[in-house]
């Protein structure tokens, strides 16, 4: 009965040591992401802006980005209003003329993405040799963003910096806050993890510098085309093999969403498209993560049938101090690289969160599927 035992516990601490490796590394790699260098060039940068929001919002996001204190930057706003409404946004902010550009598509365009087509007109009529893409839904915590965001173009060899975006969380429900912080935590770290060892697989269209010619040589969205999402993941890949990319995260450049009462709407849509593009997109990352959540349950169920056969004092306390010391130290790494993403909290409830995701995941899936056809164009 005691070798049963034994092997028990031998292969649940094989099936936790795996789910470690598989699961904590993209955790482990974000935690100890390097915080952004200081600029030791300032190439041009043209921060080309979707801005599907009221003309009163658009205002003060422009008085925002006006401010940054990166010293060669333009900025192009794409409306989604008519050409009347963009000469009036232009004359209304005529005093920036030097640097600030409008233009506008047709708010009745029918099939292509409006976020796409409003992206490839800014971009097509940028001067910078680095584009920035972002949109007036997002909020600029700090006057020091473009500067950290560009930083990294001062090497020759970076083709593109991500960034990331901070799902407004303060506006959704309470009891749904940490799971939804959990999610995002780990597939951000994830795709950070990928894009440090140069293979970059996803993006955040909203927070995302590439240089220029990249975009042309790819043609541009063109991959993505019958996609209503996809432009961020799709392109962020497509781009991948023509140099090193970065990642910039810091109080100064990770944006936050200004989704306001919207914010579980907008974050349902969210992951609704980024799981229907998964499927462009290099599987490995997700493959590891599924094999973390096996071989943690599978952890989990030699522990307990340790117990279940022998349950002896001695048994028990192998079993649950095996079982313990996994969780006290996912709890450990978890926290790490959440603070490190500055968005902390329900430490204590991830094992809890680990558990339940792949149930979650197959419930979400299966919505998905009944959906699939609203994400093309």
């Amino acid at each position: 009965m005691e070798t049963i035992v034994i092997i028990l516990l031998a292969a649940a601490f094989i099936a936790f040591t795996i789910a470690a490796i598989a699961g904590w590394t993209p955790l482990l790699r974000t935690a100890s992401l390097a915080q952004p260098e200081e600029p030791t060039a300032s190439p041009m940068l043209s921060v080309v802006v979707y801005a599907p929001a009221a003309e009163s919002e658009i205002g003060r996001w422009i008085e925002t980005v006006m401010n940054q204190d990166y010293p060669d930057f333009e900025v192009i706003v794409v409306t989604q209003a008519s050409a009347e409404g963009a000469r009036m946004l232009a004359d209304r902010f005529h005093n920036y003329n030097d640097r600030l550009r409008f233009s506008f598509i047709n708010p009745e365009a029918r099939g292509l993405s409006r976020r796409k087509l409003a992206l490839t007109i800014g971009i097509k009529a940028a001067k910078g040799e680095v584009v920035l893409t972002t949109s007036t839904s997002v909020e600029i915590p700090s006057e020091r963003w473009l500067s950290e965001m560009a930083a990294p173009f001062a090497h020759e060899e970076t083709a593109l910096t991500l960034g990331t975006v901070r799902p407004d969380f303060h506006n959704m429900n309470l009891w749904l806050r940490g799971y939804r912080k959990f999610l995002w935590v780990t597939t951000t770290a994830r795709w950070i993890s990928a894009a440090l060892n140069d293979k970059p697989y996803r993006g955040q269209g909203d927070n995302l510098a590439f240089r220029r010619r990249l975009f042309f040589d790819h043609k541009g969205y063109a991959a993505s085309l019958l996609l209503k999402c996809g432009d961020d993941d799709i392109f962020v890949n497509s781009i991948s093999c023509d140099g090193s990319s970065a990642v910039v995260v810091s109080s100064d450049s990770v944006l936050n969403e200004a989704s306001g009462e919207e914010a579980s709407i907008h974050w349902q849509e969210s992951r609704e498209q980024h799981r229907f593009t998964s499927r462009f997109l290099p599987s490995g990352p997700a493959y590891r993560a599924g094999a973390a959540s096996v071989c943690r349950w599978a952890g989990i169920a030699c522990c307990a049938a340790a117990a279940a056969v022998s349950p002896v004092l001695l048994n028990l306390a192998a079993a649950g101090g095996l079982l313990l010391i996994f969780w006290i130290a996912e709890m450990v790494v978890y926290s790490s690289a959440s603070k490190r993403l500055l968005t902390p909290g329900a430490g204590v409830l991830v094992p809890l969160f680990s558990l339940w995701q792949p149930v979650g995941n197959l419930l979400f899936g299966l919505r998905c599927r009944s959906r699939r056809c609203t994400n093309y164009s």
